[in-house]
């Protein structure tokens, strides 16, 4: 039931779900001086509190390494 341009549709969503996300997660890098993953360790290790700005960066990092893993399974 599926035509072609459904899936393209889908993939051109999630390229430009994870542009976005790469952007917002690239600010919060920015602005805090130090990787994503840097602060989850620091967050993690209770060396930092987790403010909801924090928040806010980690749940994207989250989902933008979840959709880089969902998506490079859709483009193989």
């Amino acid at each position: 039931m599926g035509t072609r341009e459904g899936p393209s549709i889908r993939v051109s969503s999630v390229s430009t779900g994870l542009e976005e996300l790469r952007a917002t997660v690239a600010a919060f890098e920015a602005s805090y001086g130090c990787s994503s993953e840097v602060m989850l360790q620091k967050v993690l290790g209770g060396k930092i509190y987790e403010t909801a700005e924090i928040g806010k960066w980690l749940s994207s990092y989250h989902v933008l390494k979840r959709l880089e893993e969902q998506y490079g399974l859709l483009v193989l």
